[in-house]
């Protein structure tokens, strides 16, 4: 039989909020962090708002240890793993350490400390470049950093798939406990928001921008929108068998029961498409998760507030749906925390295991316009019921697409 993964423990630091009960509090009372953005001078671009953490303190958060060696990007992961391992109540002993890893996604995480360390060596001269730059400029040091940390013995790994990085990174970690590598993995996703980033996109005509007297808002599937917000954030979810998880009395907040994942080779070309990609990765999550589309409650979809992203969702979804999108809610939290990219897939995961166990579902701010060509079930107001399952929808711009399913549980068994 197979090996059931539920979920224990959230750890998050996001725009919205620093930890599970504050990130959760301003979802569902629809606070956004998206603002000017102060880290880096935006006065010559027409895009000047972000979704920056601005409440983070990784001292208070990693109360006695010593964060010197770490840079912005390792100070977030560190942060989302000691807060996920204090919300999962986790006796850290040296037994649960060997059998535990960390699997993090990340795209753009190192970039800005590796060109640090590029421009003053260039200039100046390697003598004169930091050598804590350089050991961070490595995507996997920041990885690296946590499991040093809190001594994850078992494994720890680096997961790049562009938006759907954290769902590939969880999807991995789930493999890892079924062969039996792991008892306990920790999940998730991290991104930063600095100049080298921001002009990636700023430069690719990605953003929201105030040019023509637009506003500049984060709108998923509102007709005004024109683009995404770019954010910064980190997440954890941790991973847990489900006797093992039995056997020490931990909460649940769910079970992970499903992932897919497809590529789209149209969708990078900006080509016309169908959304072929994600529409074969939910059907993928579907599938391994033995459940119909009319037994899905939840959509938390990827929803960029991207013209060309949210159709292409709208449509898959539209697609595998059918009738049953009647009976589906539906919303995007990217509307106030901006897109965060490599981590947005696993404060999707966190935002669903709440709302299920909570029976409240986010709403989806600035959705005042709907945009006809997309007409999914959204609402700008929280909405309540008794939610049994959700799915996770993530969609990158190289034409990945990811989905995972996952459903609550009571007792010894998921909710029927």
């Amino acid at each position: 039989m197979q090996k059931r993964i539920v979920i224990t423990g959230l750890g998050v630091v996001s725009p919205i909020g620093v930890g599970r009960d504050a990130f959760w509090s301003s979802l569902v009372n629809g606070k956004s962090g998206i603002k000017d953005i102060s880290v880096f001078d935006t006065s010559k671009m027409s895009s000047k708002k972000g979704g920056e953490i601005t409440d983070f303190d990784p001292v208070e958060i990693l109360d006695g240890i010593n964060i010197a060696a770490l840079d912005r990007t390792a100070q977030l992961v560190c942060s989302a793993v000691k807060l996920g391992i204090d919300d999962a109540g986790l006796d850290w002993s040296g037994t649960q350490k060997s059998k535990t890893g960390l699997l993090f996604g990340s795209s753009f995480g190192h970039t800005h400390t590796y060109s640090q360390f590029d421009r003053t060596h260039v200039s100046k001269g390697f003598l004169a470049a930091s050598a804590k730059d350089f050991a961070n400029s490595v995507a996997i040091t920041n990885v690296g950093h946590a499991s040093v940390m809190f001594g994850l013995e078992a494994f720890n790994g680096l997961v790049s798939m562009g938006q759907s990085s954290s769902l590939g990174a969880i999807n991995l970690g789930t493999s890892f406990i079924r062969l039996d590598r792991a008892d306990m993995v920790f999940v998730g996703g991290v991104e930063v928001l600095y100049l080298e980033n921001f002009l990636q996109f700023y430069l690719a005509d990605r953003l929201a921008s105030s040019r023509d007297g637009q506003p500049e808002m984060c709108a998923p599937f509102d007709r005004r929108r024109n683009g995404t917000i770019l954010a910064e954030g980190s997440a954890v979810a941790i991973l847990e068998e489900y006797e093992h998880a039995a056997a020490r009395g931990a909460k649940v907040y769910g079970e992970i029961l499903g992932y897919g994942t497809a590529f789209d080779p149209q969708f990078a070309s900006r080509q016309k498409t169908t959304g072929k990609g994600l529409a074969k990765a939910m059907r993928l999550a579907l599938n391994s998760a033995n459940l119909k589309p009319e037994e899905i409650d939840y959509i938390c979809a990827a929803g960029s507030s991207s013209t060309y992203e949210d159709e292409v969702e709208c449509s898959a979804i539209k697609e595998v749906f059918e009738s049953a999108l009647e009976n589906v809610r539906v919303s995007a939290i990217k509307s106030m925390i901006g897109e965060c990219f490599s981590a947005a897939g696993v404060m999707q995961l966190c935002t669903s295991a709440i709302a299920l166990n909570t029976g409240t579902i986010p709403p989806t701010v600035n959705y005042q316009d709907p945009d006809p060509n997309c007409g999914l079930p959204l609402s700008a107001e929280a909405q309540q019921g008794s939610f049994k399952t959700a799915m996770v929808n993530t969609l990158d711009d190289s034409g990945i697409a990811a989905s995972l399913v996952i459903g609550r549980t009571t007792g010894d068994r998921l909710v029927a």
